[in-house]
């Protein structure tokens, strides 16, 4: 059965999941602070900073966005079967996940799946703009 279950660990880490889903319109913003309350915590331990620092040092994910190599390197050494993101230009990108995939198999780490919530889900008609 797979594991869906949000990630986040340490204090920083959270701290911005609470930023990131406090941005935007009021309504939506607070509907996504509220979903957080039940999100279960995954460690931040050695192995997951040592594979985050290994997917900017080799390329696969760029410098500036270490959160998202940390996001990608939590989810796969807990062995999450999902990454549910709209982040397309770092983590949902087809033309990175091929290396981050390579990478991670390298250190003996299955790649999650990545993709958006409604390529999960699905919708009734086929189309993925909702």
């Amino acid at each position: 059965m797979p594991r869906a279950q949000a990630h986040a660990s340490a204090k920083g880490e959270m701290d911005g999941a609470v930023r990131e889903c406090a941005a935007g319109d009021p309504d939506a913003a607070q509907k996504r602070l509220d979903a957080l309350k039940s999100i279960a915590l995954l460690d931040i331990d050695l192995r997951v900073e040592k594979i985050a620092m290994g997917l900017v040092s080799e390329a696969c994910v760029p410098p500036n966005v270490f959160e998202d190599a940390l996001h990608i390197a939590i989810a796969g050494v807990h062995q999450m079967d999902f990454i549910l993101t709209w982040n397309f230009k770092h983590i949902a990108n087809p033309m990175l996940q091929e290396k981050i995939a390579r990478y991670l198999d390298h250190c003996g780490v299955t790649m999650p799946y990545i993709c958006s919530p409604q390529e999960l889900l699905g919708d009734d008609d086929g189309s993925i703009d909702g």
